[in-house]
């Protein structure tokens, strides 16, 4: 995954120049497909033109990197651990590591 980081800490999954948070400048960054699931809810009512119910998580990725909204097939746990697919259609997409369980919704 790419995107970029400021002295600051804070990371962002899009190429920026200036941080967000306090305006300095961003260096380029590479993260490791993987992170931790921070939340997980089932969307019952999906956006027009995608059919549903479905799943988004917010996953930090590992390494210091972004907090990233993934879409899922099955809903996580706080804690699990995922990986991360590039975006397809602008979303990521996100499945969860081998050796763990997810929830089926």
């Amino acid at each position: 995954m790419k995107g970029s980081k400021c002295r600051c800490g804070f990371a962002v999954n899009t190429a920026n120049i200036k941080c967000p948070k306090c305006g300095k400048n961003m260096k380029s960054a590479k993260w490791a497909d993987e992170g931790t699931v921070i939340s997980c809810v089932k969307v019952g009512f999906p956006p027009e033109g995608e059919h549903g119910p479905m799943n988004i998580a917010l996953v930090q990725v590992a390494g210091r990197g972004p907090k990233v909204i993934c879409w899922t097939d099955v809903c996580f746990s706080t804690g699990d651990a995922v990986t991360i697919s590039e975006p397809a259609k602008q979303r990521y997409l996100c499945q969860k590591a081998s050796g763990q369980s997810a929830i089926r919704p």
